[in-house]
């Protein structure tokens, strides 16, 4: 719950500035959170795409070997990613400190371009309409505002979005390789 509350105050500007520390209870639910809403995302987004738009999504995954996979998913992407949307957004939010709505513009923006972005996991993107794509990334869409909340709301938030984001991926890799 504590983690519910703590979003609902970011949201409403009421604790934006407020800095505090990471612990291994919060991470775990965060993380649990983000696997919660990712999963059950993904669950309707699969639904809409097979019965309203008649859709099967073919994700480039499946083409890649489980090592290059486990290195690009659990290491690379979690810590290139982080750094080319969780920064900028770090540096938006000290420079715009006292404007708080300009922060928050630039934080759905960045969460909704990250997730956007994850189209290139899917092969033949290009063929899917703006709206196929809204769905197809949702869940990525999702996992930007809760990366985004936790680089902006806790002490060392780009190193924890980074591990919370590796994190995710390792249990996606993991689960998909056993599936």
């Amino acid at each position: 719950m504590k983690v519910l509350k703590d979003i609902t105050n970011f949201f409403i500007l009421k604790d934006y500035q407020d800095k505090i520390r990471m612990t291994a209870k919060d991470f775990g639910y965060i993380l649990l959170f983000k696997i919660c809403i990712a999963y059950i995302s993904v669950i309707i987004g699969n639904l809409l795409l097979t019965y309203v738009f008649k859709l099967k999504v073919d994700s480039i995954h499946s083409k890649i070997a489980i090592g290059e996979l486990y290195y690009l998913g659990v290491i690379l992407a979690p810590i290139l990613e982080e750094l080319f949307f969780r920064l900028p957004l770090l540096l938006i939010s000290m420079v715009l400190k006292n404007f708080k709505m300009l922060v928050m513009i630039s934080y759905v923006c960045i969460s909704v371009f990250f997730g956007l972005i994850h189209i290139t996991n899917y092969n033949n993107f290009s063929n899917y309409s703006a709206l196929e794509m809204l769905v197809i990334t949702f869940p990525q869409i999702l996992g930007g505002f809760v990366l985004g909340w936790v680089c902006l709301k806790y002490k060392f938030g780009l190193l924890w979005s980074i591990l919370l984001h590796a994190s995710f991926n390792f249990i996606g890799v993991s689960l998909s390789a056993l599936l």
